[in-house]
């Protein structure tokens, strides 16, 4: 991280080259990706920033728990008030049925319409336990000998603009929330 703008990755590419490549490389072996448009969106999958609402303590929770740890885990996180976010097009990602993280080299054109929604500020609450099937991902991976994707199975809303993340507050995975 340089300064204090997030910026979605394809945006990065322009502003931090190097911080665009190092991130990039989390793609690799699931480039199809890169060219996955988001619903009512109708951006790329990398024009968007990707928020969890669930707070990082509970998912390396479930990772202890899987009997799994992760680097990701030991990094800082902002916490994002809404007034920071509905200000910009965004949208509710349900990652229900569709597991992006795990694309292949092929993946369907964009997410299905049926796990975007327009995101409603009013409306929204914070995740207080990941889903049922992160659980299972994490024990599947495990049983497998598959290193997990941290926010697979996950929810999130999609962001398609950078965020000012100045002055927040950032919180880590190994402290409750509270």
């Amino acid at each position: 991280m340089r300064g204090e703008m997030l910026y979605p990755l394809n945006l990065l590419r322009a502003i931090h080259p190097d911080l665009y490549e190092h991130q990039r490389g989390k793609y690799a072996g699931r480039e199809a990706l890169l060219e996955l448009r988001i619903p009512i969106l109708e951006v790329l999958w990398n024009d968007a920033l990707h928020l969890s609402p669930l707070h990082p303590y509970h998912l390396a929770a479930a990772w202890r728990a899987a009997g799994l740890s992760s680097p990701a885990w030991e990094c800082g996180f902002f916490k994002i008030p809404l007034e920071r976010i509905d200000r910009h097009r965004c949208v509710w990602f349900a990652n229900g049925e569709v597991a992006v993280n795990d694309t292949p080299r092929t993946a369907p054109l964009a997410l299905p319409v049926s796990e975007i929604t327009r995101f409603d500020p009013i409306a929204y609450e914070e995740l207080v336990q990941p889903p049922a099937s992160y659980r299972e991902y994490l024990r599947r991976r495990r049983e497998r000998g598959r290193r997990p994707r941290p926010f697979a199975h996950i929810p999130h809303v999609l962001v398609a603009a950078p965020i000012d993340v100045a002055g927040l507050p950032q919180v880590r995975a190994d402290l409750a929330p509270g």
